[in-house]
């Protein structure tokens, strides 16, 4: 639903909208692309495919609150309102604020894809994970979570 209202309200396609807005902004080397539905609209919920570089390259401008190389890509009062608004979920270590999870401290933003994709991003230290994999829908698994725990507490 909220992609047909963007598609809308910019009378472009999301694809369309994000290259210009998000893609290119963040210096990405390969377009982005959604599944197509049976009506020709983009799957805006999932379905995103995009090049490991270029999903860093989201967690990079998302640990740096919003910019790259200084440059403002997403508000960052638009991140901060994300966090501060951020809902209670079934789980005691994420919330879920604005189309992106966040630690239950709100500090760290989890981006969950299909069959195990993730992109995790941590402002604090600057570290972003990326992971590519073909398993099931489980979002942090224990094997990930180990790695970012073990990950970050090296560069504290």
């Amino acid at each position: 639903m909220l992609g047909l209202v963007l598609a809308a309200a910019t009378r472009r396609t999301v694809s369309e909208y994000a290259s210009a807005k998000l893609w290119h902004a963040l210096g990405s080397e390969a377009d982005a692309s959604w599944i197509i539905d049976a009506q020709g609209q983009e799957i805006t919920f999932a379905y995103v495919s995009a090049v490991l570089r270029d999903w860093a390259r989201l967690g990079l401008m998302l640990a740096n609150n919003g910019s790259r190389s200084g440059r403002s890509v997403v508000p960052r009062d638009w991140l901060m309102a994300s966090s501060a608004n951020a809902i209670e979920t079934e789980s005691a270590l994420l919330k879920y604020g604005y189309q992106v999870w966040l630690s239950a401290d709100r500090k760290r933003f989890f981006l969950q894809g299909r069959y195990g994709q993730a992109v995790l991003a941590d402002p604090d230290t600057k570290l972003v994970l990326v992971q590519t994999a073909l398993s099931s829908d489980d979002f942090m698994t224990l094997e990930l979570a180990t790695l970012w725990s073990a990950a970050r507490s090296q560069l504290r």
